[in-house]
């Protein structure tokens, strides 16, 4: 062969190497399926009993870290979020990290004008300024601290965990601004403050002093089951915004701690409520989320703590429940080692086996999350009138598949020197 031979080559060098190419890449699929089918199998009536607690060993770890993260997100979106039913909310300027909670701090002026303004704006359904404040209520045995929440009431309105419908619509009291409308005496408590100013619908509760008592009190409407954790979950009052800044003196300036705001889907208000008011936020459900979880370190610690227990745990019983599996499958390796298989595909074999047991844990603790989750919020709000504890969200769930793999790359390269440590010629001569 000449050297311009030599540098076309051999015309069928090309189409050899894609068969070998194509051979290779099919008995390592091979491989792969058939590792899958023996770890269902194993798993499944009649196989392994190394395999079948490896899967409920991954899905116990996975599914304590799932529930842990889902604690964590209701420890921050509990309290911001969860107590109102509001796309947009419209703060003073730095105080989104308290915005639901916010009590006697900067307010906002002209509140009744500024809501209706809102309300005039394409895709705004409605607004409602709400003004927070902390006092001692009167009752028989002593004088509990309750949160007092004034609003203006529409229909569906959830604010603080508590619903808005049993007061009368609107906000009768304010009378375009005189203050000197009717009088409802109305509120909304939670179970929680019923309990501690033990009272019940219908009674009377000694909120505001003599004046309030000569304009016709204030009566219990109704006690409701705040429908989410947070600050529904604490002694609050519920009640018209006007009659609550005549109390607190904030009339004089029509303020309120707050405007929230609900829009309908797909509408864009953002830009123009930042100009509603000088110098203040408006801020969003993620917004909010994200604020909060910054503020407070505790939701990530407690994540950052489950993850570490969840995946420490897991590796742990990947690596020893399936090394006995592979110890015990040891004279059937040496058999494939017997008959020409290689020892980078009987590796692989392991490798997709302990990947493929990790991932069907994986999937079945995302099944016992949603039943733990479940059963903790049922516990929490039937037993303990405790309120939602744990929140589900569809990217929690991606972090347990996530979780799953973790766990597998932990695990995976130990049953990989566990499994090239057979000895062909001796398991073949014990078997």
């Amino acid at each position: 062969m000449n050297d311009d031979d030599a540098d076309r080559g051999d015309p069928n060098a090309g189409s050899a190497g894609t068969a070998a190419g194509g051979s290779r890449r099919a008995r390592w699929l091979g491989v792969v399926g058939l590792a899958v089918r023996r770890s269902l199998s194993s798993a499944g009536r009649g196989g392994s009993r190394q395999t079948a607690l490896t899967v409920l060993g991954v899905a116990v770890a996975v599914a304590t870290t799932l529930v842990v993260a889902s604690v964590a997100l209701a420890l921050v979106s509990g309290p911001a979020v969860a107590g109102t039913d509001a796309a947009y909310w419209i703060v003073p300027g730095g105080s989104a990290s308290s915005a639901v909670t916010a009590v006697e701090g900067q307010r906002l002026g002209q509140a009744h004008p500024t809501a209706e303004r809102i309300e005039g704006f394409d895709g705004v359904e409605r607004a409602t300024p709400v003004l927070y404040t902390l006092t001692r209520i009167e009752a028989e045995e002593d004088a509990p601290y309750v949160l007092v929440v004034g609003v203006v009431a529409h229909q569906g309105t959830t604010v603080a965990g508590l619903p808005a419908d049993p007061l009368a619509p609107g906000d009768p009291f304010y009378a375009n601004g005189s203050y000197d409308g009717t009088w409802t005496g109305e509120a909304v408590l939670s179970t929680s403050a019923a309990q501690v100013l033990n009272v019940s619908e219908g009674d009377p509760i000694g909120l505001g002093g003599g004046r309030v008592a000569a304009a016709g009190g204030v009566r219990v409407t109704r006690v409701v089951e705040p429908t989410s954790s947070g600050v529904g979950q604490l002694p609050v009052a519920l009640v018209h915004l006007s009659e609550l800044q005549w109390v607190t003196g904030a009339a004089e300036t029509d303020s309120a701690d707050q405007i929230l705001v609900r829009a309908t889907p797909g509408a864009d208000v953002h830009e123009r409520l930042e100009g509603v008011y000088p110098n203040s936020e408006v801020l969003t459900q993620g917004g909010l989320i994200r604020q909060r979880a910054m503020d407070s370190q505790l939701p990530l610690a407690v994540s950052v703590a489950g993850l570490i227990v969840g995946v420490v745990v897991g590796a742990l019983v990947v690596a020893t429940a399936l090394g006995f599996e592979l110890l015990a499958d040891a004279p059937e390796r040496a058999v494939m080692a017997a008959v020409g298989i290689s020892g980078r595909s009987r590796l692989l074999l392991v490798a997709a086996q302990g990947l493929t047991v990790t991932l069907a844990g994986g999937l079945a603790g995302i099944v016992l999350w949603l039943a733990g989750v479940g059963l903790a919020n049922l516990v929490s709000t039937r037993l303990y009138d405790g309120g939602i504890v744990a929140r589900l969200h569809p990217a929690i769930g991606a972090y347990g598949v996530g979780v799953a793999l973790l766990v597998a790359v932990l695990a995976v390269p130990y049953l990989l020197v566990l499994g090239g440590r057979t000895n062909v010629l001796e398991r073949l001569e014990d078997s």
